[in-house]
């Protein structure tokens, strides 16, 4: 059939084709404009801590066995840049300042992020094109960040920084005042003149830090992909102790790629009684948990409690039990993640 069909026929039947294995469905997108950036591909799955980590916050022998990681993993401590009220996650931006503990700099990251409906990636596109993040947007990388429920597209610019006075090995983070500075002279122009001119620079020169947070990464292959998992120690929601965020995670420019090394991972993980079936937004966990109270909004950067420091010195999985959601007593997506219940599971407790 396809011998009697043009050039022009045959690509829009192969990205149908692609649009299809994407959503499991007939959606079909348009051709990308010449404009749009052109993505790569992050999965990200989460699993269940109370499984594959111990009490130490370390992956246990039988992942680590499974994805070949070895026993060693880097540690990194990462911290968010904000105001008091959110102003730049309002309006779908992020800056997060990293370290990792065996390298003398810092990376520093602003992320634009925009929905993508129905599996419509070059829709997500057009829209941050619309902005102004383009194919032509100096320094801006594209990825689609794709859960287990959802896809993502982040726009994101980095660089490593030297940052005087917390550079040299070890997990420095610099304060606030650093902080600020260092945001602020490395920040692109799209994000300082984002809404207004110098609205960027406003919010970082007002901005307080949500942090820090330690985390491990472990490096691993599968399907002959680099495959990440990482261990987020992050305050509970009383902050009284802490709990763990597992997420194992590979890259690819492959569209195709993306999509059958997912199901695979997706299908050992679920065999295995490793993986949760719902998503766990990291980023917004973390500026929840590690917001400024109310009498210091503005002037101070949050501080971890004592009492959660000398919790997470003894803390165990066993801490992580069900809580019930604010709203209706119902559980909410991350109660059943970090009990690792899933599928039925969720809907014979929730009944």
């Amino acid at each position: 059939m396809l011998q009697g069909l043009n050039k022009t026929s045959k690509l829009v039947i192969a990205t149908t084709a692609a649009a299809v294995l994407l959503t499991g469905g007939g959606f079909s997108p348009q051709p990308a404009s010449a404009a749009n950036g052109t993505p790569s591909y992050e999965v990200k799955l989460n699993l269940a801590p109370a499984i594959v980590a111990d009490a130490s916050h370390n992956l246990v022998s039988s992942v680590r066995s499974q994805f070949s990681t070895g026993s060693s993993a880097k540690s990194y401590r990462v911290q968010y840049m904000d105001t008091a009220a959110r102003t730049m996650d309002g309006q779908g931006w992020s800056d997060r300042i990293r370290k990792r503990s065996d390298q003398s700099t810092h990376q520093i990251q602003y992320k634009k992020r925009y929905p993508v409906s129905n599996g419509d990636i070059n829709a997500a596109l057009t829209t941050a094109a619309g902005d102004g993040l383009n194919s032509s947007s100096s320094g801006f990388e594209f990825q689609v960040d794709w859960t287990f429920s959802k896809q993502t597209l982040s726009v994101q610019y980095e660089k490593d920084v030297t940052v005087s006075g917390y550079s040299g090995n070890g997990l420095n983070a610099p304060n606030l005042a650093t902080s600020r500075t260092v945001s602020v002279s490395n920040a692109p122009s799209n994000f300082k003149n984002w809404t207004s001119a110098g609205w960027g620079t406003t919010q970082l020169n007002n901005a307080v830090i949500y942090g820090p947070v330690d985390f491990k990464r472990y490096k691993g292959t599968y399907k002959d992909l680099e495959l990440d998992i990482e261990i987020w120690t992050i305050l509970n929601a009383a902050k009284t102790g802490t709990e763990d965020i597992v997420e194992a995670s590979f890259k690819t420019d492959s569209l195709s790629e993306a999509t059958s090394v997912r199901t695979d991972l997706i299908n050992l993980l679920r065999s295995k009684g490793w993986l949760v079936e719902s998503d766990v937004l990291k980023t917004s966990l973390i500026m929840e948990r590690y917001a400024p109270v109310a009498t210091t909004l503005g002037t101070i950067a949050p501080s971890v409690p004592t009492s959660a420091v000398a919790a997470a010195s003894s803390s165990t999985q066993s801490q992580l039990g069900w809580t019930a959601s604010p709203d209706n007593a119902g559980v909410t997506d991350y109660d059943v993640y970090r009990n690792g219940v899933v599928g039925n599971q969720l809907a014979a407790i929730s009944k």
